[in-house]
């Protein structure tokens, strides 16, 4: 599939999980329904991600960090009537702020859908969802005191033909709108993309394909407005060495062109290369290598994102587990002489103490380098994750 990424900033919170039940099986159907509730506390070092200069010009100087409340609740809930599978979920959550209060806030959200098979040979998908959270630092023009809110609409469709056991056709359209109402950093984004793809399935151990995937959209706030189309095509490909290694391959070229003229046609090669291996009943790893042509929306500006991830997960016994998370992203931007480079990682444990109490500390580092020192910063979150289960 052709890489496709929204990134933000991740939080590690902790929670109190206080129920949870099921449904069995009906006369027409199965269903399932999962709910709990959950509170966190937390410290971050640069709630604002600020560099020290900034910082300082804003008069804030290290006065930066915080410890951070939140209460949570969520619900998910899945229907099965024979191969038709309906579904939805949601979550809300409050942040409450020692220091900064005037970050306080609320957040929010929700996706419902519907998987669908007819006969065997046809097949897909329906889905929808809002989301309300904080502005993300890729959506804002330049760094800011304020938190403002953003909401996000998503919907996508899918229908899939299985021509043949060795041969099947995908296609899906996703859209996508964010917007804020931030007097400050107002922005509207919004993109369609239509992907295609035919793959085959027939050799042992392979398969490979071919997919083509176009995209419209157009961003705007209160400055600046733009519309681009970018269309992407790509070979992937599934290679699976054995029972313990899986090798996957996406690569093609993408091409992004907006109405600003020839300075806003970026173009170049696209790709995708994972590679995951289970060591043994206690160790496994993933490896994680792409490049993408992208959006930043609230300076209309296009990138080109080269980067790395791993992630490794070891059991050192039946009731510890350990994870470590790390990832580098090197962010080219075609309108503005801006370069950044951000390495992110984080190293949790969990531990069920008991079969229905587990306890998860996690501490995560990010940092991020950039030729324009507005952009630069570096944060410290770290939490403890006390969670009991019914």
């Amino acid at each position: 599939m052709i890489p496709t990424r929204i990134r933000t900033k991740t939080l590690f919170w902790g929670s109190i999980a206080c129920s949870a039940c099921s449904l069995c099986t009906g006369a027409y159907g199965q269903g399932k329904l999962d709910a709990s509730v959950a509170g966190v506390r937390q410290y971050e070092s640069n709630i604002f991600q600020l560099s020290d200069t900034v910082a300082q010009q804003s008069g804030l100087g290290l006065a930066r960090s915080d410890w951070i409340d939140e209460p949570l609740a969520d619900l998910d809930t899945e229907y099965r009537a024979g191969p038709q599978r309906l579904y939805a979920s949601g979550e809300a959550r409050r942040f409450v702020y020692e220091r900064f209060d005037t970050f306080d806030r609320d957040e929010y959200n929700w996706r419902s859908g519907l998987d669908w098979k007819l006969t065997s040979l046809l097949d897909g998908g329906l889905s929808y969802g809002q989301d309300r959270l904080m502005l993300p630092e890729q959506n804002r023009a330049a760094p800011s005191l304020n938190r403002d809110m953003e909401f996000d609409r998503s919907a996508n469709g899918s229908a899939n033909l299985n021509i043949a056991p060795e041969w099947r056709v995908e296609s899906r359209v996703d859209w996508t709108r964010q917007n804020s109402p931030a007097p400050d950093a107002e922005f509207r984004y919004n993109q369609t993309a239509y992907t295609l793809a035919a793959k085959y399935l027939g050799i042992a151990h392979v398969a490979a394909g071919l997919e083509g995937q176009y995209s419209v959209g157009n961003y705007a706030d209160a400055l600046l407005s733009s519309q681009y189309r970018q269309f992407t095509g790509a070979l992937t490909g599934e290679l699976t060495g054995s029972a313990v290694s899986t090798l996957s391959v996406d690569l093609g070229m993408s091409r992004r062109a907006d109405d600003s003229g020839q300075q806003g046609v970026s173009s170049g090669f696209s790709g995708d290369l994972k590679y995951r291996r289970t060591i043994s009943g206690k160790t496994q790893f993933a490896v994680d290598l792409f490049r993408l042509i992208t959006t930043y929306p609230s300076t209309a500006d296009t990138v080109q994102q080269t980067g790395a991830s791993f992630d490794a997960r070891y059991s050192a016994t039946r009731k510890i587990n350990v994870q470590l998370l790390a990832e580098y992203l090197d962010d080219s931007f075609q309108q503005a002489a801006r370069r950044d480079r951000t390495a992110i990682a984080r190293l949790g444990v969990d531990y069920a103490a008991l079969r229905w109490f587990e306890l998860s500390p996690a501490i995560q580092w990010q940092s991020r380098y950039s030729t324009d020192y507005f952009y630069s910063f570096a944060d410290t979150v770290v939490s403890l994750e006390a969670k009991l289960k019914y």
